[in-house]
């Protein structure tokens, strides 16, 4: 029997994590960059990270095209859980300019994010691309959403098509919610961006962003490029630019979409279709405002503008009507340059002791690329998927309005 045992002992792999099983009761322990990338191996397991880790050497991966998104698209989502218990993955580094869903994750489907930040990251790809997952839900029948939750990202993000600070694409109209989540992260696109996510169907809650957002085309917003889905208590303060349609916190907010008690104050610029609040056809948009000063946009097709004075710190009467400054907003001179803040989010955003209304565009993280890379390792990747035809044919009608 000891001969056996020795036997197996030798033969056979050791673990790939820290500890645990997968089992919801005993999740996988995640304690360093490669642990993360194993994610890939069990795709419908739980994890847990159990310490800070710092991804700088991933810039030297796979000759230089860094960490390797975990899964592939829609064939093999991820759909376990990931429980970051509040600690944060830094500088995190993905090069893959040709690859669709580029992000931690490169696709979700009925998963559950918590707790988990990504500071310093440094993201490149193609379509669907987002600091935290590319692509979220089935694109085939709008359900089948991931829960995000207590999550944030900061550092940059790039890609062409259907790029977001912190998730690329939610498709899912039935999907629970991105929560209590936020992006600092510099984002640019070329079309339908978005500062914490470019296309959503589902519902953001008691979220923001305050990166500047910068689309070469169409459909660009300081939180949101497109939106379907609902947004309530949310708000934007990035700059944001783009050709047309483009919003200070919605590029377009179509096929249904909500706003509800949100706001935005960053700077949009565009050549035609640009809103303060709102860029083009705006559905409903209930008690939700955006600054005329701060914006340099007196219209929107949605919302109500308002004057700094108006919008800081001892508001005027007719702004944010109806809203929860009891148990979901706060508000003070010294926080978060006088305008509202979320309470759940209160130690994220900017303090200025001396009570005056300036930059808070650059969250509680810093944005710098210089982390210390290792050396250059191979890492084996794991097989990949086309993006269907269905859904670039799909993506391309939402995206591509032709401008001469």
């Amino acid at each position: 029997m000891l001969l056996i045992a020795l036997i197996l002992s030798l033969v056979m792999p050791a673990s790939a994590f820290a500890g645990g099983d997968g089992s919801v009761n005993n999740p996988y322990k995640i304690s360093n960059v490669y642990e993360l990338q194993a994610i890939a191996s069990d795709l419908d397991a739980h994890y847990v990270l159990i310490n800070n880790i710092d991804a700088s050497e991933t810039a030297s991966w796979n000759n230089g095209a860094g960490f390797k998104p975990i899964g592939t698209y829609y064939n093999l989502p991820f759909k376990g859980t990931f429980n970051g218990q509040g600690y944060e993955i830094s500088n995190l580094y993905i090069n893959r300019p040709r690859s669709n869903g580029a992000g931690l994750f490169v696709c979700t489907l009925e998963a559950s994010i918590t707790d988990v930040g990504l500071v310093n990251v440094s993201i490149q790809g193609d379509w669907m691309v987002g600091a935290l997952v590319g692509h979220d839900g089935d694109w085939k029948t709008g359900s089948r959403g991931s829960s995000i939750t207590n999550c944030y990202s900061t550092g940059s993000v790039t890609g062409d098509v259907a790029v977001g600070g912190l998730v690329g694409v939610q498709f899912s109209s039935s999907s629970p919610s991105i929560a209590n989540s936020y992006s600092t992260c510099k984002v640019n696109g070329n079309a339908n961006v978005g500062g914490l996510i470019a296309q959503n169907s589902g519902a953001i809650i008691n979220s923001y962003s305050t990166g500047d957002v910068n689309g070469i085309k169409q459909m660009v917003g300081g939180l949101v490029g497109s939106n379907s889905g609902t947004i309530i208590n949310s708000y934007s303060t990035g700059d944001v630019s783009g050709h047309d349609i483009v919003g200070g916190l919605v590029g377009v907010n179509d096929f249904g979409g909500t706003i509800t008690n949100s706001y935005s104050t960053g700077y949009a610029t565009g050549e035609e279709s640009v809103g303060g609040l709102v860029g083009y056809f705006s559905r409903a948009v209930t008690n939700s405002y955006w600054d005329i000063e701060t914006s340099g946009q007196s219209s929107s097709v949605g919302g109500e503008g308002r004057t700094t004075k108006e919008m800081t710190y001892l508001p005027a009467d007719n702004t944010y009507v109806g809203w929860d400054f009891e148990t979901i907003w706060s508000i003070d001179k010294k926080i978060n340059g006088g305008y509202p803040y979320l309470q759940s989010l209160s130690e994220t955003v900017p303090h200025d002791d001396n009570g005056n209304h300036g930059d808070s565009n650059n969250g509680n993280h810093g944005d710098s690329n210089n982390g210390n890379h290792g050396n250059n390792k191979e890492i084996p990747e794991f097989p990949t998927i086309a993006l269907p035809v269905v859904a670039i044919l799909g993506l391309a009608f939402m995206f591509q309005r032709g401008k001469e």
